[in-house]
């Protein structure tokens, strides 16, 4: 995927529990995209910083274990959609499908 600069994500529990999952999914995306640097310093208020300035759908990445309520908006809002296959089966009747589709958190990384 290209001229990604958000990841979105569904944050209800189901896919992070926002506790020991998200902080390793974090520090894994920071070690594999920014390990190179010399020091990561200041690095969390840049994606602050960055986040403030906002972002058109079509540079966000929503990542969401609901078809109709995750992805199908997502995806009609303009946004590219990663469809984690984890508690809810695919709807048939929606017309948007999503962009790609992991089934653990950990294969999103070699999609960014």
């Amino acid at each position: 995927m290209n001229n990604v600069k958000a990841v979105i994500f569904d944050l209800d529990n189901t896919i992070l529990d926002r506790s020991k999952t998200f902080r390793n999914f974090a520090a894994s995306f920071v070690q594999t995209y920014f390990g190179h640097l010399e020091t990561t310093d200041g690095l969390t208020e840049r994606i602050i910083e960055l986040d403030q300035v906002g972002y058109r759908p079509d540079e966000c990445v929503y990542v969401g274990d609901h078809p109709r309520n995750d992805i199908e908006g997502a995806g009609k809002s303009g946004m590219r959609t990663v469809w984690i296959k984890v508690n809810q089966p695919w709807i048939p009747e929606l017309t948007v499908r999503p962009h790609h589709k992991i089934e653990r958190l950990p294969e999103l990384l070699a999609l960014l």
